[in-house]
């Protein structure tokens, strides 16, 4: 009983209190109240248009969205996407796309915040040098199946940009 009448005083005092700091702040002459400084969300780097016709006739009429910098390379059957010296995505073929999937994690105690989805996955994974955030996204061209894959040292919003270059990789 005692702290539904101690809430309902401090509720009433609060009340209150707001009641007559407006009735002074619209009060002539008064000051108005202090604006708390509004703070802006992140924002997300602008993203490029990239040709992935360099990366074999499969590809001829891909894009893909990037940061501003990143390139191409390809030597055959290697292709990657660097965002930068230390960040990048690798193609792979990948007929077994759904098997590779469905193993990861399995029998390894270093991986742990594993999150599959029909085509893609992310988890991390702890090693003596640090912790790897790594993902696997399915990527398709036509009737052929590629693993948009890749781990990095960064942190897990340099894999999220590296998802999103996966995910964005279609047919112009």
């Amino acid at each position: 009983m005692n702290r539904l009448v101690l809430s309902s005083l401090v509720t009433l005092a609060l009340v209150t209190g707001c009641k007559e700091e407006t009735a002074a702040a619209a009060a002539p002459g008064a000051k108005p109240a202090a604006v708390a400084p509004v703070v802006e969300a992140p924002k997300k780097p602008a993203l490029v248009e990239l040709d992935l016709s360099k990366w074999g006739p499969a590809f001829k009429g891909y894009i893909a969205m990037a940061p501003p910098g990143s390139t191409i390379e390809f030597d055959d059957p290697s292709r990657q996407l660097k965002i930068s010296e230390n960040d990048y995505l690798n193609l792979n073929e990948a007929p077994f796309f759904e098997d590779a999937l469905a193993s990861i994690g399995k029998g390894d105690d270093t991986v742990k915040n594993v999150v599959k989805k029909a085509t893609e996955a992310t988890w991390e994974r702890t090693a003596p040098i640090g912790a790897f955030w790594s993902f696997d996204v399915l990527v398709t061209t036509g009737k052929d199946k590629w693993s948009c894959n890749g781990e990095t040292l960064t942190d897990a919003a340099t894999r999220a940009v590296l998802v999103e270059v996966c995910k964005s990789i279609k047919k112009k």
